[in-house]
């Protein structure tokens, strides 16, 4: 950046400080001008605090002023921020029709029946494609999926709607020797990858949708059709809520609470 457009950037945002007397000008008043920036645009408020930072450091050097007021100030300025990535999901209106599509696909039939369990349970993609019988209470309509596999390393107890246990009934025709309820197919003993699933929800849907995207859908219609409280609709999605002394105090995983809510939804993306 040029002289010039260093003048018009220290002009524009430093205005409240350029008429000062440099031994006038505080580290509040250089914290305030820089947080905004740096909140908006980070390199621009570098570029700034190093141009503050350096006139300052001028004065110092003159004996105008003891101290820099510009240096060690990181900790009170807004922090670096990465883009946090969205999963492309479809509106929950329209899962329905994508059940309808995935059953009609040519994929096999442990695909289409992993993806349709996914939609109506909500779970990670990595959740149901390693879900075993053995984790399955069907009295209970109920699946407990262990703590070894769950992103934050708790157990999830996920109530199975009517919907998800006929699903997984249509499941027990394939016929797993290792025990999984939607092994791989062609792969004789073997959890189901990843992209055989994102490869059939991509053929469907290019870019519009993924996986992991009608976790989404379903969060979307929890927020704006039905009036669950916050947590149970974030229980449902086994994310954590609140601090961990929060949680600490929180010993109910909501189950019941949450078995009305993935009803709800099942017969919401079946009608």
């Amino acid at each position: 950046m040029g002289a010039e457009n260093r003048r018009r950037a220290l002009e524009r945002y430093c205005g409240t400080i350029m008429d000062r007397g440099i031994d006038q000008i505080r580290r509040a008043d250089v914290i305030a001008i820089l947080s905004p920036v740096m909140a908006e645009k980070r390199a621009t408020g570098s570029k700034l605090h190093g141009w503050i930072r350096g006139a300052l450091a001028w004065g110092v050097a003159r004996e105008h002023i003891e101290f820099n007021v510009a240096d060690g100030i990181g900790a009170a300025l807004p922090s670096a921020r990465k883009a946090k990535k969205h999963h492309p999901a479809l509106p929950y209106s329209e899962v329905g029709a994508a059940l309808a599509a995935i059953t009609a696909c040519t994929a096999s039939e442990a695909v289409k029946l992993c993806l349709r369990f996914i939609v109506l349970t909500a779970v990670r993609s990595g959740e149901a494609r390693g879900a075993m019988w053995s984790e399955v209470d069907v009295p209970g309509a109920e699946w407990r999926i262990p703590e070894e596999r769950m992103k934050v390393g708790i157990e999830h107890r996920v109530p199975l709607s009517a919907a998800a246990m006929d699903t997984l009934e249509r499941a027990r025709g394939l016929h797993s020797p290792a025990g999984w309820c939607f092994p791989a197919p062609a792969r004789a003993g073997k959890q189901m990858h990843a992209s055989t699933l994102a490869q059939v929800v991509r053929t469907l849907y290019g870019g519009r949708c993924t996986v992991h995207g009608f976790r989404s859908s379903f969060r979307d219609w929890a927020s704006e059709q039905t009036s669950v409280p916050h947590a149970v609709a974030e229980a449902a999605l086994a994310h954590q809520v609140g601090s961990a002394v929060e949680r600490s105090y929180a010993r109910s995983d909501l189950f019941e609470k949450r078995r009305g809510l993935m009803d709800g939804w099942a017969e919401f993306v079946t009608r």
